[in-house]
């Protein structure tokens, strides 16, 4: 759980295992990190719950609140005395330490048997630490600081990567079409950014306007499955790097050009031809799947992806009186 910064009261650290005597050397500290005086609240542990001394503490003070016999168990005599003795018996796995006010949680530490300090280590908000112990009467002295950073390296944010076909994401690639990729550079030092993007072995040069630099990558042909490409983004001394993976989806698109024409007498038997191609990414096998009455045709064809191939059919036409007669050849694609 964050610590309830709006109160400012936090649970800064416990000390459930120590070296020397599980009971008599457990301790809590609680610190206000707020801007005004605090009251203390209930302090709820695994095992019990613990009515605190009516006691404010002021802004950047802390409590020590120690098991009973501290004064003489603690692992090391010079830390300092306890605010308040209790009986605490914290568990060293499977446990917590909660401060609430009416029956609100205004702060809470948990550890179990993989986040967790090592024996004789504090457990905090950010993990183990070495032991630091604050009572009441201990006090906080400051010295301002300047930080300053040279030749940071340029950091690569709110990466997108969209494809023409308006998907949610990039979902499906296929032949002739294009995924534009856009991210948000940043160099702390104003260094002027070189970037490029690389797909499939090919690297792209990344276009700057103001922050947002953005490629487009033509496609070709791309097999079904899932891919990495890597921005990288150059200052002239520091060069990062940032992978995004996409996924490519089958997509099927088998193209038809012409028409079967036949022409004769009736009843004679006759020939046409028309031709397809494989426009998507995975093979696909054409058959017919609706017959036209005398009508026959060198299918089922299969056609790897790019791969076009002609059909030819033959006809006997029907005994009909001389005219125009419209059909559909109906194909199947699997």
């Amino acid at each position: 759980m964050v610590p309830f910064i709006l109160l400012g009261l936090i649970i800064s650290g416990v000390y459930y295992d120590p070296i020397q005597a599980e009971n008599g050397g457990e301790a809590i500290v609680l610190e206000n990190n707020g801007s005004t005086p605090i009251t203390l609240p209930m302090l709820v542990t695994k095992s019990s719950s613990i009515t605190l001394p009516s006691s404010t503490l002021l802004p950047g003070q802390g409590y020590l609140i120690a098991d009973t016999g501290w004064s003489t168990l603690r692992d090391n005599a010079s830390w300092p005395d306890a605010d308040f003795e209790t009986s605490l018996s914290l568990a060293n796995t499977e446990s917590f330490v909660e401060l609430r006010q009416d029956n609100i949680t205004l702060d809470r530490l948990a550890w179990n048997s993989t986040n967790k300090s090592r024996e004789g280590y504090m457990f905090t908000h950010s993990g183990e630490s070495a032991p630091v112990f604050r009572n009441s009467s201990s006090s906080l002295a400051y010295v301002d600081a300047t930080v300053t950073i040279l030749n940071g390296p340029p950091q690569i944010l709110g990466v997108s990567i969209t494809d023409d076909a308006q998907a949610a994401g990039v979902q499906l690639l296929s032949y002739n079409r294009t995924i534009t990729v856009s991210a948000r550079i940043f160099d702390v030092d104003n260094d002027t950014i070189n970037a490029a993007v690389t797909f499939l072995g090919k690297q792209y040069e990344l276009e700057q306007n103001a922050s947002t630099f953005t490629a487009e990558i033509p496609l070709e042909s791309v097999t079904p499955g899932n891919y990495s490409l890597t921005i990288t983004a150059d200052d002239g001394s520091v060069s990062v790097n940032e992978t995004e993976e996409i996924t490519v989806l089958s997509s099927t698109s088998i193209s038809v050009d012409g028409e079967l024409v036949f022409r004769g007498a009736a009843s004679s038997n006759q020939t046409a031809s028309f031709s397809l191609r494989n426009n998507g990414n995975t093979a696909k096998t054409v058959s017919v799947n609706r017959p036209i009455a005398g009508m026959s045709c060198n299918l089922p064809i299969k056609l790897g992806p790019g791969e076009s191939s002609g059909v030819r059919c033959s006809m006997i036409l029907p005994s009909a009186a001389p005219g125009t007669y419209n059909y559909k050849l109906q194909l199947l694609v699997t």
